[in-house]
């Protein structure tokens, strides 16, 4: 009987211990994926129309509560530059948007921009 409670005692310590470090690896994944949320929000901020940035004000202001994972904070990543992009490519003449379609976000905006 003793045993059976020590083992019991011993999983839940160790599932512990794992949860623990499971959150401690989310905290820092989340920690790194901050600085590229600012970046692309910043980006948007520039390119985007007003009702596009108004609406993803509160997705980002989201991304920023503790019950967050990092798969969804990426979601909210990929949601900002799919509307970056999208605002970009209304910029570029359309013989041209075949072209811009293999370029990176950041190579896009550069572009465009000295268009």
């Amino acid at each position: 009987m003793q045993s059976t409670q020590g083992n019991e005692a011993a999983r839940t310590r160790a599932r512990e211990k794992d949860r623990r470090y499971q959150d401690k690896c989310a905290s820092i994944e989340k920690e790194e994926l901050f600085p590229l949320l600012e970046q692309r929000f910043d980006m948007c901020n520039k390119v985007c129309g007003r009702s596009d940035v108004e609406r993803l004000r509160e997705r980002v202001r989201d991304a920023y509560q503790p019950h967050m994972t990092p798969h969804k904070i990426s979601e909210i990543i990929k949601v900002v530059e799919q509307n970056i992009r999208h605002s970009l490519f209304q910029r570029t003449p359309e013989k041209l948007r075949g072209h811009y379609n293999q370029f990176s976000l950041e190579k896009l905006y550069e572009n465009v921009a000295r268009l």
